[in-house]
């Protein structure tokens, strides 16, 4: 009689591996506990998921390769303007009269409104900077990363343009503004490949 009356709970573990109100149990709480988990970040020192550590990565790279820029924008806007206070300046990159970065900066077609491309790029650099840092802090970046992908899209499309009428026009070429179209480029995929992650 004692076997009878247990043979029906061991049958239904065996077919279920588990009891059935532990099963309900356990559908009820998933939920929630996803919900705490998208919520809470997680504590410092716990693993954090696969996508959102690339994600971190794509966003340290922005960071790394604007701040960069910024230099690189920082030291052609001095030599443009240090162009404008004395006669005769010149740079590490004026190699020849094809390969100068000061004959460039300082001609007309390298103006953008009347302002020079690379004291626009101080501007937007510093913007991407703010971008990867909060990419780095929020739970939700899809948003960061897409804004970055529209200003640097934007970039490169100047410097293309710069690059252009250095080789068309000017008939020379500035080395450190051809570095700067090498990092708004890797700016822009590392932003692609940012939102990427996020939306998954």
């Amino acid at each position: 009689m004692i076997l009878k009356c247990f043979a029906g709970p061991v049958a239904q573990l065996r077919r279920d591996g588990r009891p059935s109100k532990y099963r309900k149990l356990t559908t009820a709480v998933a939920p929630l506990h996803a919900q705490n988990r998208s919520r809470f970040p997680p504590a410092p020192g716990t693993h954090e998921p696969f996508g959102r550590t690339h994600m971190k990565n794509y966003a340290k790279a922005i960071i790394g390769l604007s701040a960069v820029g910024a230099l690189n924008a920082l030291y052609l806007t001095i030599l443009f303007l240090r162009t404008k206070w004395q006669e005769h300046v010149s740079s590490v990159c004026d190699i020849s009269a094809t390969t100068s970065c000061t004959s460039v900066i300082t001609n007309p077609h390298a103006l953008f409104l009347g302002v020079p491309v690379c004291s626009i790029a101080l501007i937007v650099y510093p913007v991407l900077i703010a971008l990867g840092i909060a990419a780095l802090r929020r739970q939700k970046t899809r948003d960061v990363f897409y804004a970055t992908s529209i200003l640097s899209a934007m970039g490169l499309m100047l410097n293309v343009v710069y690059v252009y009428n250095e080789v068309v026009y000017i008939r020379a070429i500035c080395p450190l503004c051809v570095g700067c179209t090498v990092l708004i480029t890797l700016v822009l995929l590392a932003s692609i490949k940012g939102y990427q992650r996020s939306a998954e």
